[in-house]
């Protein structure tokens, strides 16, 4: 009888065991691993021979001229070397790198590749969507995955999603790059009627007229502890991330050197959107297209989009500009030049200078182009007015982090912006010296030996959930006097 299976793996060379039947597999029974180029030459020659909720296909690092398509397979697809050195590449080819259109779910994995030389699957209206991965009716699992240099520009010089389409998908997507991409909408990834879970993302140097980095059309997705640097559009809006009707979750991210080159909404452009947008940093962002106010780190037309905890510093021509149907709210946010016109103010709010450890700057020739620019750094300096100055009702889920990994509350309360300041700083008082060394003995418990204790997360440089050796290695290049 076939009834849904569950199957753990720790993405080794070892077996995988499944922890119920599906088909004709038996519980307990063990899948042994199909090796590419080992057992089949080509990565696709091992997705038809896999079965489904059984089979893994392992690839052994090299550059594979091919696109593949999971056909509904309920399989994970794994390099074992990484995708540093794990290529799919579909120059010369055409069409998407990857393919999930069979009502693929969270059980089809793709770890470890990656994924260039896509021009897209063509519909109807003469475009290609999904360059480096088309997903439509299906939410597959991608972790760990690079994809670069895919386009999604059809006939008709329409297309989406230049690096990843998502139509009617929902798919988990962690610890990715995209990187040069390019595409009509949504360079980097494009979402339409989607809520993916997008975590620990970097989204860098991707092009389109609309949604530079991110585009979400009728689309709510969750976007946590991701960076979004050097995304642009040309006549359009949203140099990193425009959201059309929906309303998406932002969190512990930063928006810096986007630009609507002749647009509007340089960081974060929202039309009919209502997103929500906490601990996060834009800062650097430019829009320069002939509006009123071309909001520079974000624009809003019809829309109320709610900033909590966050920083908004250095963008041009203005921080935020809105329509008049546009009401935007802030809660203990920074902001410079304080809040617009027309916005609510929902206390603790400030206009001072957050004290960036090294601010965005263009370089020598004053424009952000990708030669000379700095992508400056955006964690908070001691004495930085955002330190503690955060919603004091914020409380922390069970294991959130900050941008660079760390707890995402370190002392008294929640940081504004991105960052959380205080690492190595044991007594809170913005000084890491001999006297958060007294507490050290409290906190360490060695290599592997499980959780800290409260109070014992400005210990845990490293972010691994101890205060060990690897910490304190840490902790004495950056302790004073």
């Amino acid at each position: 009888m076939d009834v849904d299976m569950v199957v753990t793996t720790m993405f080794t060379n070892k077996v995988i065991t499944l922890a119920v039947t599906i088909g004709s597999a038996i519980v307990g029974e063990a899948a042994t691993a199909l090796n590419v180029p080992g057992d089949f030459t080509t990565i696709q020659a091992c997705i038809d021979a896999a079965v489904s909720g059984v089979d893994e296909c392992v690839v052994a690092p090299g550059t594979y001229h091919e696109t593949i398509n999971f056909l509904g397979k309920a399989i994970t697809v794994r390099s074992s070397g990484g995708a540093e050195v794990t290529t799919i590449d579909a120059t010369g080819i055409g069409g998407s790198v990857v393919t999930c259109a069979s009502g693929e779910g969270p059980d089809t994995v793709l770890d470890g590749f990656t994924m260039t030389g896509g021009t897209g699957t063509e519909n109807i209206f003469y475009a290609k969507d999904g360059g480096g991965m088309y997903n439509y009716d299906s939410s597959p699992t991608i972790t760990n995955c690079t994809f670069s240099g895919n386009k999604a520009i059809g006939s008709e010089g329409l297309g989406a999603g230049g690096g990843m389409y998502n139509y009617n998908s929902s798919p988990t997507v962690t610890n990715c790059t995209f990187g040069g991409n390019s595409a009509y909408a949504g360079g980097g990834m494009c979402n339409s009627y989607s809520s993916p879970s997008v975590s620990n993302c970097s989204f860098g140097g991707n092009a389109s007229e609309f949604g530079g980095g991110l585009l979400n059309s009728q689309s709510s997705p969750t976007v946590t502890n991701c960076t979004f640097s050097g995304n642009s559009v040309l006549w359009g809006a949203g140099g990193a991330m425009y959201n059309g009707a929906g309303s998406p979750t932002v969190t512990n991210c930063t928006f810096s050197m986007n630009v609507a080159i002749f647009g509007i909404g340089g960081g974060m452009y929202n039309e009919s959107s209502n997103p929500m947008v906490t601990n996060c940093t834009f800062s650097g962002n430019t829009a320069n297209g002939s509006f009123e106010g071309g909001g520079g780190g974000m624009y809003n037309y019809a829309s109320s989009p709610t900033l909590t905890n966050c920083i908004l510093w250095d963008d041009s021509p203005d921080e935020i500009a809105s329509s008049e149907q546009a009401t935007p709210a802030f809660h203990f946010s920074d902001m410079q030049g304080g809040l617009p016109v027309g916005a609510i103010d929902g206390g603790g709010n400030i206009d001072l200078d957050p004290m960036f450890m090294r601010p965005p700057d263009p370089g020598p020739d004053g424009i952000w182009d990708g030669v000379d620019d700095d992508y400056g750094d955006l964690r908070l300096q001691a004495g930085s007015p955002c330190i503690n100055a955060g919603d004091p009702a914020s409380v922390p889920q069970p294991g959130e982090t900050d941008l660079e990994g760390h707890a995402r509350v370190l002392c008294e309360r929640v940081d504004m912006g991105a960052y959380e300041f205080g690492i190595g700083d044991y007594d809170c008082d913005q000084t890491v010296n001999l006297e958060d060394f007294a507490g050290w003995s409290l906190c360490m418990n060695g290599p592997q030996s499980g959780p800290y204790v409260s109070g014992c997360e400005a210990f845990d440089f490293d972010g691994d959930g101890d205060v060990d050796f690897l910490d304190f290695a840490w902790f004495q290049r950056i302790m004073g006097p």
